[in-house]
């Protein structure tokens, strides 16, 4: 039961990581093109863009999909 709940959470966590780092991935992108008026600087965009947000991307991704479900019984 908790070994099924666990699975499930993490599941859940990596689909939220990966979501969080995209959905600010197209914001950020959207502020470069002046679509969405965030103060932020080129240096902070370049790397937002270049390393955080795809961190958090392939964070989710690994942790959703390297997760595999066993039995504990």
């Amino acid at each position: 039961m908790v070994t099924r709940i666990l699975f499930y959470v993490t599941k859940g966590g990596g689909i939220f990581l990966f979501l969080y780092g995209f959905l600010n991935f197209v914001t950020i992108t959207l502020s470069t093109f002046a679509i969405l008026d965030f103060d932020l600087e080129n240096y902070a965009v370049f790397w937002r863009l270049t390393f955080w947000e795809p961190f958090w991307m392939i964070g989710g991704f690994f942790i959703f999909f390297l997760l595999k479900r066993t039995n504990c019984n």
